[in-house]
Parts: structure tokens; C-alpha cells; sequence
């Protein structure tokens, strides 16, 4: 008997802790509802022009850009990139460009992409980034126009 009231005791004074201290709760606060998007991943977008690799970006170099937060790996980048944003973006934000020439909306892998004239396209696999450059010039006129509706939406 003695067993059992010590046992409900720890369990009451667990509960109250819990309870008070908010430690089984849903983390939530209102900073979090605001909370920016981080664009490529983290990866620095000026790198794959400038350096020619994926690279991640730091929040020492951040800047927030149509509600994305997109981060530099060095402070050169950012400046460049706040000079002319539409140089760097990638085509279709940032989603894999192969699966947009097929109608789909795909998240991509920073490391699976190649800059065509100028413009950088991501794609979100070793087999949709090679089947994405065998047929370059007609994928890309796929995605362009897929995107048009796409971004409609």
C-alpha cells in the first residue's frame, strides 16, 4: 500500500511538472508562424555561377527575397545577388526542372543541376538531371511552358 502511494505521488508531481512546464506541448509560438522559407536549401545560388559547386550559404550572409530567406557563403555573393537577383534565381523556384517539362511539381537536390545560358536548373535526381540534359532544348521548352501554368496557380 505504502508502494502504491508513493508511486501516485511521483506520478501526480510529474503530471503538474509537465503540465506547467509545457513539456509534452506542441512547440508552437508565434515567431514559428512566421517563420521565412530558406530557399535552395541553404545553398548559396551566386556559388554555382561563381565557384561552379554546390555550395552552402551561412545566415551571416541572408537576405530575405520575395518572402524567401536565401543564404551566401560569403559576403560577395550576397552583393551580387542584391545587385541582380534574376541572375541567380533558379528557373521554375527552384523545383526540379525536368519534372516541370512533365507537369509535376517536384522539390530538387541543390547538388543536381547545370547552368544553360545563363540560366540555372535544378532537378531533383541523378536520373531526371541526365534525362533533363539529353534533351535539353526541347525539355526546356516543356518546363517554360508548363511553368506558365504552374505559376498561375
Amino acid at each position: 500500500m505504502r508502494k502504491s502511494i508513493v508511486a501516485l505521488i511521483v506520478i501526480v508531481v510529474i503530471g503538474v511538472a509537465v503540465h506547467f512546464t509545457g513539456f509534452l506541448s506542441p512547440v508552437f509560438d508565434s515567431a514559428q508562424a512566421t517563420t521565412k522559407k530558406v530557399a535552395l536549401f541553404g545553398y548559396d545560388p551566386v556559388a554555382y555561377y561563381t565557384i561552379g559547386y554546390a555550395t552552402k550559404g551561412s545566415e551571416e550572409f541572408e537576405v530575405a527575397h520575395n518572402g524567401d530567406s536565401w543564404l551566401f557563403s560569403k559576403a560577395e555573393h550576397r552583393d551580387s545577388f542584391i545587385a541582380n537577383p534574376d541572375k541567380y534565381l533558379p528557373l521554375y523556384d527552384g523545383l526540379c526542372s525536368y519534372m516541370i517539362a512533365y507537369g509535376k511539381q517536384e522539390k530538387s537536390d541543390p547538388k543536381l543541376w547545370i547552368i544553360t545560358d545563363e540560366k540555372l536548373y535544378m532537378n531533383c535526381s541523378i536520373e531526371a538531371h541526365l534525362k533533363w540534359q539529353y534533351d535539353l532544348d526541347n525539355n526546356i521548352k516543356k518546363a517554360d511552358l508548363n511553368w506558365e501554368q504552374i505559376s498561375k496557380n
